[in-house]
């Protein structure tokens, strides 16, 4: 068996697990790596030392890499600002390409992505890992075989703390824009929180690799914490088919998590919240239960997903074309709320932690009301709350370019 090429971009957040997952496995899967691109790498003295041991060249751009090595695949794990340039220069270089999620900033970007995959007959894969696990994948065949119905609500709440220190961690978190004026439109919604809105369209497409196309947006968008973007979001999408997507999302929130979804469907619902059951459950009308494991269960999943995609034993289930609508939605709620909303001063607090000196900011209540909201299936302005606003309802059917 032929041993596929891998050239790997960032070691860093998700790009550590595809590290030490290719190293681990790779030898036995027949998949290799060819190359390694990581600036900075004395930030990295452990990995830096496995890979000079086993004579693996390190790069500091993708440029360096494509100009000497021939990638199979090469998976970008490197900040968002970046993923569309990368993505298409090793597409144009003949490599497939696993990027992970969000898949980029704007619309455009995302369909230079698409436009590049197509014609230069490379696939462009994102990691949204849910969209390659197994469990879900199994969901979706059901929903495309009727088994549920048509979808009608689908819903989620993505509450996370985050302290000074995650904002600060580098030069781009919480930011519209980088400091060279590359779109980064990082936030509770587009990074993190992407995979709830992503999981929601991609679960109301019509195919296996498709998501829904989202017609309209409406958002609210708060912030807290002294950042560019907001850090708090509520969000209405409407499909083309008049599916109802529901997002709220904040790291604003004290001591509070939750990852939780809801979908409703014609015949059942399909439910997560691993607090309750690691496991995706679908309760059907009848009351009976079927279960589709833990989404979390395999994170590298999607990289040997690739690669057996790359041998052509294999199907990419999130394809860019799946990923756009993803990011057509984020452009929409920006121009939905342009002008960030600042919480009021009174209700900002905050904490430190005495082991750490972390400080996280918070807003008193926060968590109450965004789970009220997700229970209710309304906006924040809609439950008449304080300190909302409305925002506009943006159109996205013939929308192309974010400014």
């Amino acid at each position: 068996m032929k041993t596929v090429q891998v050239a790997l971009v960032g070691i860093g957040g998700y790009g550590k697990m595809f590290l030490e997952s290719i190293l681990e496995r790779g030898d036995a899967c027949h998949a290799a790596l060819c190359g390694v691109v990581q600036p900075g790498m004395e930030k990295h003295p452990a990995a830096a030392a496995e890979l000079a041991r086993r004579g693996v060249p390190v790069y500091r751009t993708l440029e360096d890499l494509l100009a000497e090595r021939k990638a199979d695949l090469t998976v970008i794990a490197s900040p968002i600002q970046y993923h569309a340039e990368q993505t298409c220069a090793a597409l144009e270089r003949g490599s497939h390409v696993l990027c992970e999620k969000p898949a980029c900033s704007t619309v455009q970007e995302a369909l230079r992505m698409s436009e590049t995959s197509a014609r230069t007959g490379r696939f462009a894969a994102i990691g949204y890992q849910m969209s390659f696990d197994e469990g879900v994948l199994r969901l979706k065949r059901d929903i495309l075989d009727g088994k549920l119905g048509k979808p009608r609500v689908l819903k989620a709440l993505f509450l996370r703390a985050r302290s000074d220190r995650y904002y600060a961690r580098n030069s781009w978190a919480g930011r519209r824009m980088d400091g060279e004026g590359r779109y980064v439109l990082d936030s509770v919604a587009h990074n993190g929180g992407s995979h709830n809105i992503h999981n929601m369209l991609y679960m109301s497409g019509n195919d296996m690799a498709v998501s829904a196309v989202p017609e309209s947006v409406t958002a609210e968008l708060y912030r807290a914490n002294p950042i560019e973007n907001f850090d708090t979001a509520a969000a209405r999408i409407v499909t083309d088919e008049g599916v109802v997507i529901l997002f709220y999302g904040s790291h604003a929130v004290h001591g509070a998590s939750a990852k939780r979804f809801e979908y409703q469907f014609e015949r059942g619902r399909v439910v997560y919240d691993p607090d309750a059951d690691k496991d995706i459950l679908a309760v059907m009308e009848d009351g009976s239960v079927l279960r589709y494991g833990d989404p979390e269960a395999q994170p590298a999943r999607k990289m040997w997903t690739c690669i057996e995609a790359v041998r052509g034993t294999g199907r990419v289930p999130c394809p860019i074309g799946a990923a756009v609508p993803e990011v057509l939605c984020i452009d929409g709620m920006q121009d939905s709320m342009p002008e960030i909303l600042e919480f009021p001063a009174d209700s900002v607090l905050s904490w430190s932690d005495t082991g750490t000196g972390e400080k996280t900011t918070y807003v008193r209540d926060l968590d109450a009301v965004m789970r009220r909201c997700f229970e209710n299936g309304s906006l924040p302005h809609e439950d008449r709350v304080a300190w909302s606003r409305a925002g506009r309802t943006i159109r996205l059917s013939g929308y192309r370019f974010f400014r």
